[in-house]
Order: C-alpha cells, then structure tokens, then sequence
C-alpha cells in the first residue's frame, strides 16, 4: 500500500505536467533493521541493504528504488531519502510517535491513581536510544531539498546524543508528579519472544567470509521480554473510559484507543527490545 501511493504519485506528474526539481521521501531506520534485532552500531547512510532472505521484504527499498528509477527517467530530478529515528511529533494517528502514546500512558495512570511501571528489562531498560523531532525532520528535509550539494544523497535524522529509558522514565513521571517503577525484578514475571532474525545484518554483508568463519561471535538474535504488554493494557475497558473521561474534561478530539496496535505496539517494542537504536 505504502509502495502503490508513491507509485502513483510518481506516475501522475507527467501526467500533470508537473516536473520537481528535487523529492524528499521520508523513511527511517527500519531501513536498517532496526526493527528486527541488534544491528551493527551506529547505523549509517552508507549501509547496505539487507537482502530478502533472510530478513523479511522492507518496503522502504521498493519507495527508493521507485524514487530513483523516476530520477533516472526524468534527469531534471534530484531525490533526498530522510530517515529519522523514533518521531516526536504532534499529529493525530502518529503511530511512530513514542511520545505521544507515553503522555496517554502517564495521563491514564494519573487519572486512575496509578504509577508509571515500565514494562521492560534491565536490558531494556539500559539500552541506548535516539528520537527525531518533527522540527528536526522539518529543518533537514528543508535543508536537502534546497541545497544543490546534497541532491542524491539519504540522511539519518536523529535529535542529539543517545539517552536510556532509565534516564527519561522518572523524568516522565516527574512531569505527571505521579511514582514510577522500573523493571520487574522477580523474573518470573517475564514473556520473552526471541526472534530468529540473524543479528548484525550489516556486518554479515560487509565482512561475509569473515561471518562464515566466525558465525558464532556474532551473537545471537534479539528478544522481546515484557513483564506486561501496553497493547494490553490499552485494551481495557477501565483504561478507556478513563481516557473518555480525560477527553471531555479537557476538550480532547484524538482517540489513541480506536486503532489500538497501530499505537501501542510501537511504543510497547520501543520500551522492551534488548537492542539499542543508535545512528550516525
């Protein structure tokens, strides 16, 4: 779906008459496999792609090779490709914006006389992270498109150094003056999802023989482990009626209820992948 808008897009400004001087497509680092398990750190523009199989299909390359094949047709046409890390952002229906389903986490937990209890590991919960602001984005996309010597280029768009959920989380209780708990510490408690993704992509495709004699030193896959999951917690009746209350009393129109796991899955992987998201 994500692939035929941009087709069709492309297609249409011939159609139109319309002849762009550059395109910036935003995109992200799922480019990289961020999103799969632990990758070769930190993830650069120079990276290359990682082949299908035996990683899953990533529609962020069928949009580039769209966007290039176009250039190539039309060589008035330059491109940009941005790719920001997690967004933090203020526009209904962000399902990339970690920010926002964490604000509605912490409002609820007020509202019903709750505390911030973090969902993840220790592992997890030390993990080095990036965000992208939306001004940021905004301010580098404006940049590429308008100067001459970044035309064919992709960017990374991360805000910043890295920070860790053990540093931000009692900040974001702080701001809600509500308690907070970190990881569970009985381990009983734990879920954990082990992927079966082979970790650091970029490395078995920048130094395959090196791999192959050494396949075993490059670590095993990620995992997911969770003492409890926000997509289920979102679910709940108590929780949604709290969030109904909240809206009326505070004139609210965005329901991050309606379409639960294009939310809350997002955040729920951000908060307890045992990999760090960390660019160049």
């Amino acid at each position: 779906m994500n692939s035929g808008i941009l087709s069709n897009f492309l297609s249409s400004l011939p159609i139109a008459g319309i002849q762009p001087q550059r395109i910036v497509l935003q995109t992200g680092v799922k480019h990289y496999g961020a999103h799969l398990g632990p990758m070769k750190k930190p993830m650069s523009e120079s990276d290359p792609r990682l082949p299908s199989p035996p990683y899953p299909s990533n529609f962020y390359y069928t949009q580039e090779d769209l966007l290039l094949s176009y250039s190539k047709s039309y060589p008035s046409t330059s491109w940009n490709v941005i790719r920001p890390c997690w967004i933090l952002g203020a526009v209904p229906g962000a399902a990339m914006n970690i920010l926002f389903p964490l604000a509605v986490y912490a409002s609820v937990q007020t509202f019903l006389g709750g505390s911030l209890d973090f969902p993840g590991d220790w592992q997890s919960w030390d993990q080095e992270q990036m965000h992208s602001s939306a001004m940021l984005i905004g301010y580098l996309n404006e940049w590429a498109a308008l100067t001459p010597a970044a035309k064919n280029h992709a960017f990374n768009a991360a805000d910043g150094g890295p920070w860790t959920w053990s540093f931000f989380w009692p900040i974001l209780a702080s701001w809600y003056g509500i308690p907070w708990t970190g990881p569970a510490v009985d381990e009983g408690k734990y879920v954990e999802i082990k992927m079966d993704i082979p970790p650091r992509g970029h490395v078995v495709l920048l130094f395959p023989q090196s791999f192959a004699a050494n396949e075993n030193s490059y670590g095993p896959p990620g995992n997911l482990r969770y003492s409890f999951s926000l997509i289920e917690w979102a679910k709940q009746p108590v929780v949604q009626e709290a969030w109904n209350r909240i809206s009326q009393q505070n004139n609210l129109s965005v329901n991050p209820f309606k379409e639960v796991e294009q939310i809350w899955e997002p955040i729920q992987i951000a908060l307890v992948s045992s990999w760090s998201w960390v660019v160049r």
